[in-house]
């Protein structure tokens, strides 16, 4: 039997999760978790097979769980889950250590398959995104969300959801003039000088920004 944890702070994906793999007479959802924090508490605690992991989790972001239970819980193998369609976001995941990557959009159809083929150790990236991934790794050209550091993306993704400096240093248990020098390095790397400007360039590379009323950016 595979032991599978689902985190994801939305109630209707999660409960899709749950019945995709329900719905497979091998496997079984052990553990539920709505933030990154309580993610790794959980996998911890519960030891699963499989981790089944969003990319925008509120908290920790669904790259940093990876990137800290793949090197604490190395036996739990993890499938990163996203909205976003973007070669450089699973190029991401898997640099954080992920086994598996799947667009939401691709969940009903591959999950299953996914959950498998990550359980004996193999890794998997779903179909509509292979050729993809492949290209962006294949580049002998320097992509410029492809210079950021990891912490820089855990940045870059807190910023496009609209947190301010102090949100962030508290998220990632940074000091403020850490988080500071993380965002001034963002936009020298992705030559932006607004916000605006930051959510046009990063829509460019897949991580999809949506606008939300006013100027503030969610992913």
């Amino acid at each position: 039997m595979i032991d599978i944890l689902i985190a994801d702070d939305q109630g209707m994906i999660r409960t899709l999760l749950i019945g995709l793999c329900d719905a497979a007479d091998d496997m079984r959802v052990v553990a539920q978790a709505e933030s990154g924090e309580a993610a790794i508490g959980l996998v911890h605690a519960k030891r699963p097979h499989v981790a089944l992991v969003d990319v925008k989790l509120p908290g920790i972001s669904g790259f940093e769980v990876t990137r800290r239970l793949s090197r604490q819980v190395p036996q739990t193998h993890i499938i990163v889950l996203t909205a976003m369609e973007g070669a450089s976001i699973a190029a991401r995941a898997f640099a954080a250590g992920a086994r598996g990557f799947l667009t939401k959009q691709a969940v009903v159809h591959e999950l299953v398959r996914t959950i498998r083929k990550v359980h004996t150790g193999r890794c998997y990236v779903d179909a509509g995104l292979a050729q993809k991934v492949a290209i962006d790794h294949l580049r002998q050209g320097v992509n410029s969300v492809h210079q950021l550091s990891d912490r820089e993306v855990d940045v870059l993704l807190l910023m496009l959801r609209g947190l301010t400096a102090a949100e962030i240093s508290d998220t990632l248990s940074l000091a403020g003039k850490t988080v500071e020098h993380h965002r001034r390095s963002i936009r020298r790397k992705l030559d932006v000088a607004t916000d605006a400007q930051l959510g046009v360039v990063a829509a460019r590379y897949g991580f999809d920004p949506m606008i939300d009323g006013t100027t503030e950016f969610r992913l």
